[in-house]
């Protein structure tokens, strides 16, 4: 037989009903929606987690020794493969304002890499950077001029310090950018994803004839704790498996619609019709199911996990594509190995076991 006969056939049976159509879609669309749903709220966790952790800073890491860190050293690590951003810390003079004589805001000199650190906004003038409570209290934004016991100082940016368990310090504070120049007393680094070696990395920030013994490493924020690594989280979640199990389990399906068309198919082979037409034929009419099932469970998928507001380009590349392939190699090899399992020579006993 012609293919074109074979696509004719296909699509008649289609039509008709004879494949069951809707049946096999909507048990396609339940494995696809299962299995590629899951996996993919799976993987929208660990990247919530993940995103979290990094906005609490808790990826931040520091080493403190006073007046024994090089600001150029630390502004230096950036290079470093992992570490994002890296800045110095001093502390400098409080000031106080005159709209609130009572109110004194502690002050840090930092190095102007620093700023990129602290989550805030700021138009690049090199300005004073104050804490969002600072701001609240005293009515400032980027642009405002406050006026202190040391006289007028322009308001650069202001950040956000919540009281999430991270270092209290810049809760109430300003930071003064500075040029890397003298002696600074912390270097902070955003490292991700976070190094067994982090401690070595943030040394190479102190001066070359310091001694490390009493140097002071940490984090930031330990409120999430002081480890983190999704890909061990992404590479040993448990529904992994869900990303190779719609290849058996289209397979099963496409190997039963076979067997429940036993005598149909045994009577096309007694009517001299080609083996591998029907082998192909059959394997059509379940793809077609298929392809429809993924029509109407991707964008369901696609429409969830945007309004949860995730990364579809990693859902899709990690979760969904993986599922929707696997699937349909299932489906194939399932339609091919079940509609080449009947023989014509069958077709007495199957239309005496016919129900």
């Amino acid at each position: 037989m012609r293919l074109v006969e074979t696509l004719r056939e296909a699509g008649r049976n289609l039509d008709t009903g004879m494949t069951r159509p809707m049946a096999l879609t909507l048990l396609f669309a339940c494995v696809l929606a299962f299995c590629a749903g899951m996996d993919m709220y799976q993987v929208a966790d660990i990247e919530n987690r993940a995103q979290g952790y990094r906005s609490a800073l808790s990826n931040v890491q520091l080493i403190k020794k006073e007046g024994a860190v090089d600001p150029a050293a630390c502004n230096a690590l950036t290079g470093n493969t992992g570490v994002g951003e890296s800045g110095a810390l001093r502390k400098g003079n409080a000031i106080k304002p005159l709209l609130a004589p009572g109110f004194t805001i502690n002050t840090y000199e930092v190095t102007q890499p620093f700023l990129g650190i602290v989550q805030g906004e700021g138009r690049g003038t090199g300005g004073l950077w104050v804490s969002s409570a600072v701001a609240d209290k005293l009515g400032l934004h980027p642009g405002s001029t406050l006026e202190t016991t040391e006289g007028e100082m322009t308001v650069d940016g202001v950040y956000r310090w919540p009281e999430d368990g991270r270092d209290t310090r810049l809760g109430y504070s300003a930071l003064v950018p500075v040029i890397p120049d003298g002696d600074f007393d912390e270097c902070w680094a955003s490292i991700w994803p976070l190094r067994d070696d982090a401690t070595a990395t943030l040394r190479q920030s102190l001066k070359f004839s310091t001694d490390l013994s009493d140097s002071q490493t940490g984090q930031i924020n330990y409120s999430q704790g002081d480890q983190f690594d999704p890909h061990a989280l992404f590479e040993t979640r448990l529904t992994r498996p869900l990303i190779y199990t719609p290849a058996l389990l289209c397979f099963l399906t496409a190997i039963l619609a076979c067997r429940r068309r036993r005598l149909e198919i045994a009577g096309y082979l007694h009517a001299r019709e080609p083996k591998i037409s029907m082998m192909v034929r059959m394997t059509l009419e379940h793809s077609a199911c298929l392809l429809l099932a993924m029509s109407l469970t991707v964008p369901l998928l696609v429409t969830a996990f945007l309004v949860k507001g995730a990364d579809l380009a990693d859902l899709t590349r990690t979760s969904l594509v993986p599922v929707l392939l696997t699937a349909l190699l299932g489906q194939v090899a399932g339609s091919l190995a079940g509609a080449g399992g009947i023989r014509e020579r069958d077709l007495f006993r199957h239309f005496k076991n016919r129900e």
